[in-house]
């Protein structure tokens, strides 16, 4: 099954777009320098982390290399991950940086595989294994089967839940759940060559100032006390200071509690939930409690059914018994989701196939010239399942599908 025109994946997969997992690694390293020096949110304590030397390649459905994923661990802890790009059409090395532990494991998975194959396939044995982003952000393995007789099969199998994925394209911009699909080929020519232009700048940026700054070369980082990292890295990073950053950190209800926070991950229970997972988050930020079967209900599917899009505002709207206005919004802009954190309120943001709730926006103000401000969003994922993830996405390399806003029609709540 292909899941890319011919002549764009030729034309991608030159050597011009290929990203060295070298240069990715300075990427990385200068974003965990970026982050700690602009104090964001879920960082604390990285000035004493690593970054693994070797990342994990995640290959796009088109089987060109995608991303590259540097874990960041803190003795045998691990704190998080790096995500950067393998091919230059994405734009910006970074893509996101995961401020949680990750929910899934690599091991368990391979094993839940071998279950798998011995149990459905039988007959069949694995010959080939890739890791791939089949809906970003959500990974399986894409796995190829041979018999004695030499017949082949081919499956893919999510690493969340490890249930198996439909190899047929699915419509991705009208449907949320488990919909396969080439995050490379949603990238249009035009965008290919803004994007590379984008890539060279800020990577040759990097370069420069990590040249520059030789107190940061990892051999003499790690010799340093956690503070002392500190210094060296505000020194270095002065530039990077000047951050907007807005999040829902504390409960806004009361108007004065301050106490805790107000908004919360809620993973999803099955590889199709996510749109009622993130719904899920909107509404206990507001005190609706619901579990996702009865959001299910409320959109009008099954608890095994795709969710429609144009289910979902109807949906949000009975839930809160009309209280609020639940909008669609197509165009995905920056200003509407800054104005959204600002106003306290949390909102659904889509990407083709798959739903997630933001609850943070962050800019810095200070970037490389002739390229893209750098933007981002706190995004809470309800993928996997049952555990979810919590990170940064970089906004200018991200394809976003639509956002869903959730408005009180009474007075104000501040």
């Amino acid at each position: 099954m292909s899941f890319i025109e011919k002549n764009k994946r030729e034309r991608i997969s030159r050597q011009t777009f290929q990203v060295k997992g070298e240069d990715a690694g300075l990427a990385a390293r200068f974003h965990l320098y970026s982050l700690i020096a602009s104090r964001a949110k879920g960082v604390e304590g990285w000035e004493k982390a690593r970054i693994q030397s070797k990342p994990r390649i995640v290959y796009d459905l088109s089987g060109l290399p995608l991303f590259y994923d540097f874990a960041v661990y803190s003795g045998r802890n691990r704190l998080g991950n790096i995500r950067t790009g393998a091919n230059k059409s994405l734009g910006n090395p970074i893509i996101s940086t995961q401020t949680n532990p990750e929910g899934w494991s690599i091991d368990k998975a391979v094993e839940e595989l071998n279950k798998l194959v011995r149990k459905d396939y039988k007959g069949y044995s694995i010959s080939s294994k890739r890791l791939v982003c089949y809906s970003y952000p959500k990974l399986a393995f894409m796995v190829n089967l041979a018999s004695r007789e030499r017949e082949t099969k081919q499956i893919l199998m999510d690493v969340g839940d490890y249930t198996v994925i439909s190899l047929e394209p699915g419509p991705a911009r009208e449907m949320l759940g488990q919909i396969p699909y080439s995050l490379l080929s949603l990238i249009s020519e035009p965008k290919e060559r803004e994007n590379i232009e984008v890539y060279n700048k800020v990577d040759k940026n990097i370069k420069e100032v990590l040249v520059k700054e030789r107190n940061l070369e990892p051999r003499r980082y790690y010799e340093l006390k956690p503070t002392e990292r500190i210094r060296e890295i505000d020194r270095s990073f002065v530039f990077i200071s000047p951050v907007t950053e807005k999040t829902l950190d504390y409960c806004c209800h009361t108007g004065s509690c301050h106490d805790h926070a107000c908004f919360c991950l809620h993973p999803q229970e099955n590889s199709v939930h996510c749109a009622r997972a993130a719904a899920q988050m909107m509404l206990c930020y507001w005190r609706y409690c619901y579990s996702q079967h009865e959001i299910a209900q409320a959109y009008g599917v099954s608890d095994t059914a795709l969710t429609p899009v144009g289910a979902v505002v109807p949906g949000l709207e009975s839930l809160t018994k009309n209280c609020f206005d639940a909008t669609l919004h197509w165009t995905v802009n920056w200003a509407d989701c800054e104005n959204e954190i600002k106003e306290r309120r949390p909102f659904m943001s889509c990407v083709p196939g798959h739903a997630r709730a933001c609850a943070g926006t962050k800019q810095w103000n200070i970037w490389v010239v002739n390229t893209p401000r750098p933007r981002y969003l706190n995004i809470y994922d309800p993928w996997p399942p049952n555990t979810g993830a919590i990170y940064w996405e970089n906004f200018n390399t991200t394809n976003y599908l639509c956002n869903f806003s959730l408005v009180r029609r009474t007075t104000s709540h501040i």
